[in-house]
C-alpha cells in the first residue's frame, strides 16, 4: 500500500442521481444525522467501499462514484480528502439540496505498479451541524 499527504477538496457533487440505496454488497449505507429540535440534517452515503480493480500505470480509469443523498431539509455542503492516485476528475458543485443527492466521483491514476489502499473522509455539513463518512478506495496498478 502507498500513501501519500491527504488532499483536501471541496466537493465532487456532480449531476443528480436516484435515492441512495438503504444498503449495498458491502452492507448499509452510511447515515449521518444530526438534530436540533428538529431533524434538519440527514445525509445517506452510499457506497461504503470503492473498488478500482486493475489499471494499467500512467493511465486514468473510469469514474467510479459515491452517491450522497441529502433527506433533511437544509441544503449541506459537501468536503472530502482522500489520498492520491484517486483523484476527482473536475470540481463540480458542492452542495445538496434538500431532498436532492449528487455523485461523488472519483478516478485512480496508478503511477506505479502495485497495491493502493487507503480512507475517504466525505464530510456533509449545514447549517445544523456537520460530521464525517469514512469510506475505503482501492485499486492496483499494473505494468504496462
Amino acid at each position: 500500500m502507498r500513501r501519500l499527504g491527504f488532499v483536501v477538496l471541496t466537493c465532487l457533487v456532480s449531476a443528480a442521481c436516484g435515492p441512495a440505496p438503504e444498503s449495498d454488497a458491502h452492507g448499509p449505507a452510511d447515515a449521518v444525522a444530526q438534530s436540533h429540535g428538529k431533524l434538519q440534517y440527514d445525509v445517506v452515503i452510499s457506497p461504503s467501499t470503492l473498488d478500482f480493480g486493475q489499471q494499467t500505470v500512467g493511465t486514468t480509469s473510469a469514474p467510479l462514484s459515491f452517491t450522497v443523498q441529502n433527506n433533511g431539509t437544509e441544503s449541506v455542503q459537501i468536503s472530502f480528502a482522500v489520498n492520491p492516485p484517486f483523484v476527482p476528475p473536475s470540481a463540480q458543485d458542492p452542495v445538496v439540496a434538500p431532498g436532492g443527492s449528487r455523485e461523488l466521483q472519483l478516478v485512480f491514476r496508478p503511477w506505479s505498479a502495485g497495491a493502493f489502499s487507503g480512507p475517504i473522509y466525505i464530510m456533509p455539513f449545514g447549517p445544523s451541524g456537520s460530521s464525517f463518512f469514512r469510506g475505503t478506495v482501492s485499486g492496483t496498478g499494473i505494468a504496462p
